[in-house]
């Protein structure tokens, strides 16, 4: 045992002693990596989806997105993918859509890019639903948040109006 070589200390028992505790780091490193792995395999499915939904919004997020666009690009039934995002998400694919939306605007609102551009180019063909969306999510008009952010002449972190939904 390592106990033992270490107290007879016999010729070359350092060597000993570091082999067997290479053999022990090298069975640990192998035991962590298999377990790594094991847990990266048990990432539930329905969160993969999820994470698949998002990254699809976020790079689609300026066209027309309808939730059966959405649902046909991942072969799923619409009612079990919204089921699915709400689990993981606690919040509906609209209301995401429309967060992101509004986010994206305030930041556009911010480097002073005239309203009537900016509803559109975030995905939003309404201009009162969008300004009624943005309010409901940051608490002023989006006109409003433009003459606050302009007239303080300061960079106003959007987050600062943001309120979190339910």
């Amino acid at each position: 045992s390592l106990i033992t070589e270490y107290q007879k200390k016999d010729n070359g028992y350092q060597y000993f002693i570091k082999s067997a505790l290479y053999e022990i780091f090298g069975k640990l490193i192998r035991l962590g990596t298999k377990k790594a792995s094991d847990t990266c395999n048990k990432i539930p499915t329905s969160l993969k989806i999820v994470r698949r939904i998002l990254r699809y919004i976020a790079s689609h997020y300026t066209s027309n997105l309808t939730l059966e666009m959405i649902a046909h690009e991942f072969a799923l039934s619409k009612s079990h993918m919204c089921h699915v995002f709400k689990n993981h998400t606690n919040q509906t694919i609209h209301q995401y859509i429309n967060e992101l939306r509004c986010q994206n605007a305030a930041s556009m609102i911010l480097n002073k890019t005239p309203l009537g551009e900016v509803y559109q180019t975030v995905g939003f063909s309404d201009y009162n639903y969008f300004s009624r969306i943005f309010k409901s999510i940051y608490g002023v008009s989006p006109k409003y948040y433009k003459e606050l952010t302009q007239s303080q002449n300061t960079s106003l972190c959007p987050d600062k109006f943001y309120k979190q939904i339910p």
